[in-house]
């Protein structure tokens, strides 16, 4: 850029000249200083729109920021630079509560679902024990294993290894025939799999 003289005129005042010169070229690690320069923190959210509440439920999902720049279409160091507003904060709080409380009432259905499937199963086995045949069919040694499973999870204290863990047994299977010739039915109750075997 040759030097050059220019008036440049002020509201209220004389134009007087402005002298330009050029320096030096800008080089390419002026572009890299400029890029790491420390941005301006933004001006505080005044109002939260739809693309602010769309990056604070995905941040309260667990998205990283660099997936949720790229997912909404903005930058990372913008995000980053919201996650310092209060405002913005807050709607993270808000999205992460509502997400705990989803997940809350997902577990307590599941648990209500498993408590109905236990019921349902424990009254099924209590009505084929009461039956004179059906109970004459099951052999002694499986009684046994179901009572001690019964127990061990209600009036008696469980066994324990040397460890001290519990030791239910690995698995019942009570059989049910009620005519000789007739295929037998059969219920197989297993541990849950954190448990150990005998």
């Amino acid at each position: 850029m040759p030097n050059d003289h220019t008036h440049i005129p002020r509201r209220g005042a004389v134009a007087q000249p402005a002298v330009m010169s050029l320096v030096r070229e800008i080089t390419e690690a002026d572009l890299e200083r400029l890029a790491l320069a420390l941005p301006t923190a933004p001006p505080p959210l005044q109002k939260a729109r739809a693309i602010h509440h769309k990056q604070a439920q995905l941040l309260a999902e667990g998205y990283s920021v660099n997936e949720v720049a790229a997912i909404v279409g903005s930058t990372a160091q913008r995000i980053s630079l919201l996650k310092n507003d209060q405002t913005f904060a807050e709607l993270i709080s808000y999205y992460q509560d509502q997400r705990a409380e989803i997940e809350f009432e997902t577990h307590r259905r599941i648990q209500n679902t498993l408590v109905d499937v236990l019921e349902l199963a424990a009254g099924e086995i209590q009505e084929r024990l009461s039956d004179d045949t059906a109970r004459s069919a099951v052999a002694l040694p499986e009684l046994r294993k179901l009572a001690e499973f019964a127990a061990d999870r209600t009036v008696a204290p469980p066994r324990a290894t040397q460890q001290g863990s519990a030791l239910p047994p690995t698995k019942i299977e009570l059989n049910f025939g009620y005519k000789p010739q007739a295929e037998p039915k059969t219920i197989t109750i297993e541990p849950e799999q954190n448990e150990s075997p005998v």
